[in-house]
C-alpha cells in the first residue's frame, strides 16, 4: 500500500515544504468544516466542499454543479446523494 504523504513529499519539495512549514493548512478546518456541514439539514448541505486554499476548485466545483446534478437526476439518485442544488 502506498504511503502518500511520503510519496507526495518524495515527488514534490514544494508540496512537502508547505505541508511542513509555518503556513501548513490547519486540520482543524476539516474538523469544523465537517461539524457545520453535519449541522445543516439534508438537501441544504453542498455536494463538494473545500478546505483551505482553494487553486481554484472552488470555481470549478460551482461550474460542475449542474451536470453533476443532471447525472443524479437521471440516475434517480438526487433525493438520495443530491446536494443543495440538486
Amino acid at each position: 500500500m502506498v504511503n502518500w504523504p511520503t510519496y507526495l513529499m518524495q515527488c514534490s519539495p514544494v508540496f512537502a515544504e508547505m505541508l511542513n512549514g509555518p503556513e501548513r493548512p490547519d486540520p482543524q478546518l476539516v474538523v469544523d468544516l465537517y461539524c457545520s456541514l453535519a449541522d445543516m439539514p439534508a438537501g441544504q448541505r453542498p455536494t463538494r466542499s473545500v478546505v483551505g486554499m482553494t487553486w481554484g476548485v472552488s470555481e470549478i466545483n460551482h461550474k460542475t454543479q449542474p451536470i453533476q446534478d443532471a447525472i443524479l437526476k437521471d440516475l434517480q439518485l438526487d433525493t438520495v446523494l443530491g446536494g443543495s442544488d440538486a
